[in-house]
């Protein structure tokens, strides 16, 4: 349950108050990324192993943007 704090809701997860986007559940953020629920749960599991592409689709459609840098 999220808690309040200065009457406002904040995630459970990291406190932010809402601000960490939108929240999505796995049929919705499926439905973004153009797979099926049960692959997207599979790629997504303990066990699975997501493909790059997977991987790249669902933080697009988080709304977050992947960087890689070089290191010598």
């Amino acid at each position: 349950m999220p808690r309040r704090t200065r009457g406002r809701r904040t995630c459970t997860d990291c406190g932010c108050a809402g601000r960490c986007g939108p929240r999505w559940n796995l049929s919705q953020l499926a439905r973004a990324v153009g797979m099926s629920r049960q692959r997207l749960n599979k790629a997504l599991s303990c066990h699975g192993n997501p493909s790059l592409s997977t991987i790249m689709k669902v933080a697009r459609a988080l709304g977050l943007q992947l960087s890689f840098k070089l290191t010598h």
